[in-house]
């Protein structure tokens, strides 16, 4: 059964460390915990000292390519079950609430804040294919192989909508 790909990728209003970020550095750990608990949450990529696999040497894509901003990246990497419970997770709970406060964190960016795509199960993503991928969304917009949740499309590569109702089936609860 396929699994969804999902990177998520932003621009620091500082660099980390910045007091400026550390509202959002300090949300991290409870937010990595959260999403290795949700239900669909299959793996995730980053920091291996802080729960994450190797996805091999960290790529970002052409949009964040800029050497001057490099300590200002804030980037994620995951392997969900499906994209309601990848949208579940994102926009609802500790996750979604960071996310409603994210102009105070970062700077907006002309390019795509997320990237997701349909891998086979058991297949591990690394941070080359996903800048690849989100190089792919912010050319050519959404098609079947780099979406967004604005324009997703299925593993048989057919576009959809998200199912709300599994995304309300699959949402952290409201004190998380």
């Amino acid at each position: 059964m396929p699994h969804l790909a999902l990177m998520t990728i932003g621009l620091l209003r500082a660099p980390w460390g910045d007091p400026l970020v550390r509202g959002f550095e300090e949300r991290i750990d409870d937010v990595f915990a959260t999403a290795a608990a949700s239900p669909g949450f299959v793996a995730r990529f980053g920091v291996v000292e802080r729960g994450g696999l190797d996805g091999g040497p960290r790529v970002v894509p052409p949009a964040f390519a800029d050497p001057e901003t490099q300590d200002r990246i804030a980037t994620t990497l995951s392997v969900w079950r499906d994209a309601e419970s990848a949208f579940a997770f994102s926009y609802r709970g500790i996750h979604g609430a960071a996310l409603r406060d994210r102009h105070d964190w970062f700077t907006k960016v002309d390019a795509p804040s997320h990237v997701a795509w349909w891998i086979d199960e058991g297949h591990l993503p690394t941070w080359a294919e996903a800048a690849a991928r989100h190089a792919e969304l912010a050319e050519a917009g959404p098609s079947a192989r780099a979406f967004d949740f604005r324009s997703p499309f299925d593993a048989a590569g057919r576009a959809t909508a998200i199912d709300r109702e599994a995304v309300r089936r699959h949402a952290p609860s409201p004190t998380a």
